[in-house]
């Protein structure tokens, strides 16, 4: 008996074919009434056609930087920097 509402929205720029930034926000609640809010900076370094024997493949690097506005009984922290690794395969 849980129902989400989540509304997001993100904005990309791309400085040039390889590399790009990133904004966008979030807000989620639930129905006991429990929220967030937060807004997420992304970076993000991309190698194309990267190619590793028979293997054509993607590589995207991204840091990040959340934080958490608003909220009621929330469990994250307010403050979140990381690092995430995209592969896709041609």
């Amino acid at each position: 008996d849980v129902f989400m509402s989540i509304f997001t929205s993100k904005f990309i720029y791309d400085l040039n074919d390889n590399v790009s930034i990133a904004g966008s926000s979030l807000f989620e609640q639930d129905n006991q009434g429990d929220y967030l809010m937060n807004f997420l900076l992304e970076g993000g370094y991309q190698f194309n056609d990267f190619t590793y024997g028979y293997t054509k493949l993607d590589l995207k690097l991204i840091p990040y930087f959340r934080v958490n506005v608003g909220g009621k009984n929330k469990i994250y922290s307010d403050q979140e920097f990381g690092f995430k690794v995209n592969v896709f395969f041609n």
